[in-house]
């Protein structure tokens, strides 16, 4: 199979696929939207941030940022757009993996229908992409500029590709180290025509970085390269690999045969492959053995952090399904075979997919209702100044949804930022004894609360704490000084609120 024709009935069928490709990007897009809603989540602590970069804030010296800058910079934008509107976040990441699979697709298309197909059929049915692809953490966004990297060099633009690099550099710090080594492999296997792409990137990089070095100071340089180095990591390495990797590798069985059979094509000139796709594979195979050892070699690493291999991955899938049809016009049993062999893994993948989905949706829509409720109470009770600190996942959400300002605009509140450091750990306790916030937000199992130092201090400071259920895992407990609430709140028995829905708050035993 070949790609499109200019004749008649070549251009019913382009019609044809790009008409199935725009039903599968519409069914994508609805179910990233369904599983928007206010679930906490660390993508909260970064909508605070842009929040309070559009009220006049300066991110890594107005409060601890551990991005490059262009991550918040859309949403800034958006809030000036949709002002109070908490969910405004989430626009970006559902355009950002969206576009990404226009891009796959026509990338891989330029090879044939059939590649073009299965390169979107793969992104989007990724449940790795369908959980994040609506997380606003900056992954969506440097990944789609990835995209536009190798789109760009698909078509043979000479300065885009190493632009777009430079661009993801200065969004995602991990998206961006994949895409350096994606453009070292395109100056490396596709010649000197592409050193203008590297000069290009290294024109523009510096350009960011001495801007980021005049406006922030070596602030920038510390918290976004620097201090994440500096990170424990949650998992040992052995650990990691079982309880990380291992699930993701079984959640995309259907893509390693096709993978495989896209890197043989490459170097086995036997196997039909177009030769713009044989030589976009090396890159690709370049950037994914990088991106593989990234996440193997850095210590605070998540499993949804692999995604920044899939959108690679879904192009080397590609080549080998194109490899995979057009086998039949000289092999036909082993097309019968490699289609049946990928066509099976596929269709054994995508229940289980759609069952995630289906569990990601309804616990979104039920902590939703938890959070939405508890927010209702807290707007309620405190004060207007009053000022909450907590885990970074939680706090931050309550913050934009009430709404009430973070404790010294502190929303990043990781506890790996103050485990290792004595110094920081020292200056955050200094700070919350002489200026206690007047709310207090803590996960009982998780973040803060297991720092015995915050536990003490959250006994010595507050009342008791009201409480909600967050999940089978997770209570939320809110303690708040009595000088932070509202008069006739609360019970003089120090009850819980008289207003307190059933799903939100409840006085803690």
């Amino acid at each position: 199979m070949t790609g499109p024709s200019p004749s008649g009935s070549a251009a019913a069928a382009v019609a044809w696929d790009q008409l199935v490709a725009l039903a599968i990007l519409c069914a994508f897009g609805a179910a990233l939207v369904a599983q928007t809603g206010l679930s906490p989540a660390d993508e909260w602590m970064y909508a605070a941030m842009a929040r309070m970069v559009g009220e006049g804030a300066a991110p890594y010296r107005d409060f601890f940022f551990s991005h490059p800058p262009l991550q918040l910079v859309p949403v800034v934008h958006l809030e000036f757009a949709l002002p109070a509107t908490v969910p405004a976040s989430k626009l970006v990441p559902i355009g950002a993996s969206v576009l990404t699979a226009v891009l796959l697709f026509f990338t891989a298309r330029h090879w044939s229908r059939a590649a073009g197909l299965a390169a979107l059929l793969l992104w989007v049915t990724s449940d790795t992409v369908l959980a994040g692809g609506a997380q606003f953490t900056g992954l969506c966004e440097g990944i789609l500029l990835l995209a536009i990297a190798i789109a760009a060099a698909s078509r043979g633009r000479g300065r885009a590709p190493g632009i777009a690099v430079a661009l993801c550099v200065a969004t995602s710090t991990l998206v961006g180290a994949v895409a350096i080594a994606w453009l070292v492999g395109l100056c490396l296997f596709g010649g000197r025509r592409w050193w203008r792409s590297a000069a290009w990137f290294v024109a523009f990089l510096a350009g960011f970085w001495l801007l980021c070095a005049l406006v922030f100071g070596w602030q920038f340089f510390d918290q976004v390269y620097f201090s994440p180095l500096a990170r424990p990591s949650e998992f040992a390495t052995t650990s990691r690999w079982s309880r990380v990797f291992a699930p993701q590798l079984l959640r995309h069985l259907a893509w390693l045969p096709a993978m495989g059979l896209g890197l043989c094509a490459a170097f086995w000139h036997r196997l039909p492959l177009p030769e713009s796709a044989r030589s976009q594979v090396p890159q690709l195979a370049c950037a994914v053995a990088a991106a593989l050892a990234i996440l193997g070699l850095f210590d605070s690493v998540h499993g949804y952090y692999m995604v920044i291999v899939l959108p690679l991955g879904a192009l080397l899938g590609a080549a080998g399904v194109h490899v995979a049809f057009e086998l039949g016009r000289t092999h036909r049993i082993a097309r019968s075979a490699a289609v049946a062999t990928l066509l099976t893994l596929f269709a054994l993948q995508l229940p289980t997919t759609l069952g995630r989905l289906q569990l990601r949706r309804a616990h979104t829509a039920a902590a939703s209702l938890r959070v939405r409720a508890t927010a209702e109470t807290l707007r309620g009770m405190l004060k207007r100044e009053a000022r909450i600190l907590g885990d970074s996942n939680l706090a931050p959400l309550l913050s934009l949804e009430i709404p009430r300002p973070l404790w010294h605009r502190m929303a990043d509140t990781n506890t790996k930022r103050f485990r290792n450091d004595d110094v920081a750990r020292a200056e955050l306790f200094g700070a919350l004894v002489a200026d206690p916030p007047e709310v207090l937000i803590l996960l009982d199992r998780h973040g803060l609360a297991l720092m015995p130092q915050m536990r003490q201090f959250a006994e010595q400071t507050y009342p008791r704490p009201w409480l909600f259920e967050l999940s089978g895992v997770d209570r939320v407990l809110v303690f708040a000084r009595p000088e932070a609430l509202v008069r006739g709140s609360v019970l003089n028995s120090g009850g819980a609120t008289t207003s307190a829905p059933r799903q939100g708050l409840v006085m803690a035993n």
